[in-house]
């Protein structure tokens, strides 16, 4: 969980070591990416890596227990986000 970027900047390195990397995409759901996508975005940026990142919307964290994430509206005790107010 949450090793689709850093495993893209990866796969581009390596392959860039040996010649021309081929198009590389990663997708990863909206919860993962807020809580371990975007350091290894970060370092992918960073180190110059070149890949298609799909995040995507579940609107949800229904791995570990249908908890809301920050992109929703609603927090996990019902009161309304502060980017919502």
């Amino acid at each position: 969980m949450g090793s689709a970027v850093s495993q893209a900047s990866g796969f581009y390195h390596a392959h860039k070591m040996k010649g021309e990397a081929p198009p590389i995409v990663a997708t990863i759901g909206d919860s993962t990416f807020y809580h371990a996508g975007i350091p290894a975005l970060i370092n992918a940026v960073h180190t110059g890596a070149q890949f298609v990142l799909l995040i995507l919307d579940n609107a949800t964290t229904a791995m570990t227990g249908d908890q809301p994430t920050p992109g929703m509206e609603v927090l996990a005790d019902g009161r309304k986000g502060s980017l919502f107010r």
